[in-house]
């Protein structure tokens, strides 16, 4: 199998990579298909393998698994999960490919900190997971695209460890209002930092920050909201791109959205569950 890297040429403008002559009418197997605007996507919600016969010029986009919110034991507010690594590149490849889903962090109980997602690999890119949110009084944990959001007092957000050619935010920060009621930060997203918690009364949780949209419209890598400490109308907004809103809410799957942080005992002091990663390869037809 071979793969030539063309990030340098500019990731926006597909056609000026069809440079082949006859063999971009080459075959390519694998993941689900679908059609549109003149492009032609594979698209990998799980694990598995694509097969180029023939060299191919594409557009590949690999997002990992997003962190889990940060779990409560209903008295404070816990952190959102941030965002799993959004990694999109233009490359030429041929042979066979091995792809590696990464998974969204799992929900834990108690007074815990969110679960970081798992990594995303293929074609020698690993798009890693997302860190996981804070609970109480404890910092998120530093994340990939996204670091997850800081839990109640003050407690600061996780950093992002995106690489340079990846995009990703740090987490907000946690802390209580100044009705004393404790809310969490949100997650950090591949395109905004994680929301701060907001302590003016009757305080709020973090909003997750924000994806990034695709060349195929959709929106990927947000961050999970914040919870907040017995007013659930006030948890934290879910980042765009698949985070959950605080409350517990998980990641939608296969977007690497963070799962909100655990809030009031109303909603659920569990952090939400991660959203899976995904890869998608477009050619044009």
């Amino acid at each position: 199998m071979a793969v030539t890297s063309m990030a340098n040429s500019g990731v926006r403008d597909f056609k000026k990579y069809n440079t082949l002559a006859g063999p971009n009418a080459s075959s390519v197997f694998g993941g689900t298909i679908s059609e549109s605007g003149g492009y032609r996507y594979h698209t990998f919600a799980s694990s598995g393998t694509i097969r180029v016969a023939g060299s191919k010029d594409v557009e590949v986009l690999l997002v990992g698994g997003g962190g889990s919110g940060g779990s409560t034991t209903g008295t404070q507010g816990a952190g959102g999960g941030g965002a799993g690594l959004y990694v999109a590149i233009p490359l030429r490849i041929q042979g066979s490919f091995p792809l590696v889903i990464g998974d969204g962090g799992i929900a834990s109980s108690g007074n815990t900190q969110g679960v970081s997602g798992s990594s995303t690999t293929g074609f020698g890119i690993t798009a890693t997971g997302g860190g996981g949110g804070g609970r109480p009084f404890i910092a998120g944990s530093v994340g990939a695209s996204g670091g997850g959001g800081g839990g109640a007092d003050f407690a600061s957000g996780g950093a992002s460890n995106a690489p340079a050619y990846g995009q990703g935010r740090n987490g907000g920060a946690g802390g209580p209002n100044a009705n004393g009621r404790r809310t969490g930060g949100g997650g950090g997203g591949a395109n905004g930092n994680g929301g701060n918690a907001v302590n003016a009364a009757p305080g709020t949780g973090g909003a997750g920050g924000s994806g990034v949209t695709w060349l195929n419209g959709t929106t990927y890598a947000g961050g999970g909201g914040g919870g907040r400490e017995s007013l659930a109308s006030n948890n934290g907004a879910a980042g765009s791109g698949g985070g959950g809103a605080g409350g517990g809410n998980p990641g939608t799957v296969n977007t690497g959205g963070g799962g909100g942080g655990g809030g009031p005992s109303s909603t659920s002091v569990i952090g939400g569950t991660g959203g899976s990663g995904v890869i998608i390869v477009r050619y044009a037809i």
